[in-house]
């Protein structure tokens, strides 16, 4: 459908569903500005309004190092899903965190076993569990987040297929991504998603600052109780 045939169809007052959503449609690709950073203060807003749709983000692995974070908004937990299958032709692997940058889960090769791209299924027990703002981020297979103390966020995987949730020996949010990868690879993705939608405004670093001392908090809080149930 094209701009002439869609402003025919607009046109009466009383405008129909399937016109806003298509109007929509028109907004909801972001194309990756510059090159996205790899931590929680240096995510990718992801569009000029907040809200919108957001059905693809596509951009360049510039190296076998990097990686791209990107803000995104999720507001039915159960609808979201992202994949890079048949969006690129790089080994990719692909992981979400929350807002302060704690680890969710994470993908190496999609389930299916005939692809080396990654998917965040929906309706996972690891995936998010409440609305809000997320951080998706996207790298080659091996380069790994981690923490401020280099240690990797998420547990190791029997078989690169598998969904790995956070690690259970690991505390902190993520601080950058770490070069574990066997090859070189690198090139351009696209990420395909549902159930998610734009962010317009990076937050202020101060703003970070308090989200990821809050983090660290809760960490410290962790391992004193499992130190006192172990002293009990």
């Amino acid at each position: 459908m094209n701009h002439r045939i869609l402003r025919r169809h607009c046109l009466p007052l009383v405008v129909s569903t399937a016109c806003l959503a298509f109007a929509g449609a028109l907004h909801a690709q972001h194309v990756e500005v510059g090159d996205a950073g790899s931590s929680a203060t240096t995510a990718q807003a992801t569009g000029s309004v907040s809200g919108q749709a957001l059905a693809t983000i596509a951009g360049t692995i510039s190296a076998t190092a990097d990686a791209d974070f990107y803000l995104i908004s999720i507001s039915d937990p159960s609808l979201f899903s992202a994949t890079t299958v048949g969006g690129s032709l790089v080994d990719t692997q692909i992981y979400l965190f929350s807002f302060d940058g704690a680890p969710i889960y994470l993908n190496d090769d999609d389930a299916g076993g005939a692809s080396l791209q990654s998917s965040l299924p929906a309706g996972s027990v690891l995936g998010p569990q409440t609305a809000g703002t997320y951080i998706l981020g996207v790298s080659v297979s091996g380069v790994d987040p981690v923490n401020s103390s280099n240690q990797s966020l998420f547990a190791p995987a029997t078989f690169s297929t598998d969904l790995r949730g956070p690690a259970s020996n690991t505390f902190g949010t993520v601080a950058g991504v770490i070069d574990n990868a066997s090859f070189a690879d690198f090139g351009d993705y696209s990420i395909t998603l549902s159930g998610a939608a734009t962010v317009a405004v990076v937050p202020e670093p101060s703003t970070y600052a308090l989200l990821v001392a809050g983090g660290m908090l809760v960490g410290a809080a962790a391992r004193r109780r499992r130190a006192f149930g172990a002293a009990a």
